[in-house]
């Protein structure tokens, strides 16, 4: 409802404004009236009317120093002027105050009810345009990191060709583009994805917006800049350098120290070189990025330049050899923990030397994970069941962003993988041994051999041979000749069963090769046993 505030001398023109019009009808309400503007002045202060009705000429304090001190305070008001035909002129005067309508006396009902109705539709429309403007506004204040960041990214990937556009949206999301020369840097969160295992997203978005914060404060205080969250744990930081050279290392070191101080969390920093034209800030984006990937074989809370890009990494993926792989992957059959760290650690050499793209890391890390749990499950072993959780390398393995934490994150999952292997070992190595000793025991009298049986069993004659001794403390062929031995003496006591065939009937079709292998196991020939029996 509009409020209306009547003011005039004469008290019956009062009465008939206020009630000769159905002001109701039209939502509108008479709030107050008044007989000079002094007395106008004081209840229009009360009441604040969205409307005034007032006349010119009155005692004490004529109308237009009424409205000329009342709009200085609240300028949205809307006036009607009431004047008689005598003072038109002098009403006219008083243009310079905006006044919306005049009315010359005697007043028309009629009139006057179209006048302030269309005063309130003029006052809706305002009402509406400034809803909307404030609705804007706060929307892009709101909304202005996430406007500044996608503002920024355009820029910086060389979206924006034309120097009065950028300037009009900068200067729409307040950022600062005078230069005269500009330097693009990344400040990465380190293990990010660590810390926040299993927290919820809007904890890890406080904890982004917090350093944020600390980040564009102390930039504020060195540079005229913006700093903008960039991606899942970096943010980009874009500034002005009136010097040129002028040191960023300083002002990463406070934003180091405070943001450790306030988080416990450790930042690594990245930077581009100066450049003196917006178009060339790709370029020094590119350069802070490619230095940002090197962050894999520095300390957490690193500090590099873009000249180390300059660095001689090998660009195409790098194979770690296959022959690497193999010998991992038999000290891990063997649980030679000795072998296998020095196998991971040659591995993780090759990478520090000849690669530099984390990602690539990352997959052939993976790859050395899942061909080794395909060791275990050789032995009928299924990981999970060894952990309190689900495993899912390829989930653990995002919380790293070192070559070192990478090295000991895979270092630990191989010794796990060993525990688990020896835990098990015993259940497996009896399954398999105690099938080769009944395979033993059903066929010693046929050619057999240690290949033979490790076919039969699924696995290498070398992983055979090495767990066969490991197990019964003999080599596969001491035991299989112990073996035949023990049963040829039991034959020899048979009279009626010749040598020879005694030979043969313990696999032996080399007469000269078994009697030199009793002897060599009891001491003495097959013919001396028996003349002993």
């Amino acid at each position: 409802m509009f409020q209306v505030m009547i003011v005039d001398d004469e008290e019956i023109i009062r009465d008939g404004i206020a009630n000769s019009i159905d002001w109701l009808t039209h939502d509108i309400n008479i709030v107050a009236q008044a007989g000079n503007g002094k007395e106008a002045l004081v209840k229009a202060r009360k009441y604040q009317p969205n409307i005034i009705i007032t006349d010119i000429s009155m005692p004490i304090m004529d109308g237009i120093t009424f409205i000329k001190i009342y709009l200085n305070e609240f300028p949205d008001t809307k006036v009607i002027f009431l004047t008689g035909y005598d003072e038109f002129s002098y009403a006219k005067e008083a243009v310079n105050l905006h006044i919306h309508e005049y009315i010359l006396k005697p007043i028309n009902a009629e009139e006057l009810t179209k006048s302030v109705i269309k005063i309130t539709e003029q006052i809706n429309i305002e009402k509406c345009y400034l809803e909307d403007h404030e609705y804007k506004t706060n929307l892009i204040k709101e909304n202005l990191p996430i406007l500044q960041s996608r503002f920024l990214e355009g820029l910086v990937k060389g979206e924006y060709t034309k120097r009065d556009l950028i300037e009009i949206k900068a200067a729409k999301l307040n950022i600062y583009i005078a230069g005269p020369h500009y330097q693009i840097f990344l400040v990465a969160i380190d293990n990010f994805a660590l810390m926040f295992d299993g927290v919820i997203e809007n904890e890890s978005g406080l904890l982004r917006n917090s350093i944020h914060k600390i980040i564009q404060e102390i930039v504020d205080s060195f540079f005229k800049g913006t700093i903008v969250i960039f991606g899942y744990n970096t943010f980009l930081g874009f500034v002005n350098q009136a010097i040129p050279g002028k040191s960023l290392i300083e002002m990463f070191i406070k934003i180091k120290n405070k943001v450790y101080q306030y988080h416990r969390i450790s930042l690594t920093f990245s930077y581009g070189k100066i450049v003196s034209e917006l178009e060339k800030l790709p370029e020094s984006t590119l350069q802070a990025y490619n230095a940002l990937r090197k962050k894999i074989h520095k300390e957490k809370g690193s500090i590099i330049s873009y000249e180390e890009i300059e660095m001689n990494f090998q660009t195409d993926p790098v194979i770690y050899p296959s022959k690497d792989e193999k010998e991992l992957l038999e000290a891990l059959r063997m649980m030679d923990k000795v072998n296998l760290k020095l196998e991971l650690e040659k591995i993780f050499s090759n990478y520090s030397s000849f690669c530099d793209s984390q990602a690539l890391i990352k997959n052939n890390c993976l790859k050395l994970i899942f061909i080794s749990i395909g060791v275990l499950e050789e032995f009928d072993i299924n990981i999970e069941k060894y952990l309190t959780r689900s495993y899912q390398p390829h989930i653990e393995i995002e919380k790293f962003d070192t070559l070192k934490s990478l090295k000991t994150w895979l270092f630990n999952s191989f010794e796990l993988f060993v525990e688990v292997l020896i835990k098990s070992k015993n259940r497996k190595y009896k399954k398999i041994i105690n099938y080769s000793l009944k395979y033993i025991k059903e066929n010693f009298n046929k050619d057999i051999s240690l290949e033979t049986i490790a076919t039969k069993a699924y696995i290498t004659p070398g992983y055979f041979s090495k767990i066969f001794k490991l197990e019964t403390k003999q080599n596969f062929t001491e035991y299989l000749n112990r073996y035949r031995i023990e049963k040829a003496k039991k034959m020899l006591k048979q009279i009626d069963l010749k040598i020879y065939e005694v030979s043969e009937n313990v696999g032996y079709h080399d007469y000269k090769y078994f009697s030199y292998n009793f002897k060599k196991i009891t001491g003495y020939s097959p013919q001396e046993y028996r003349n002993r029996s």
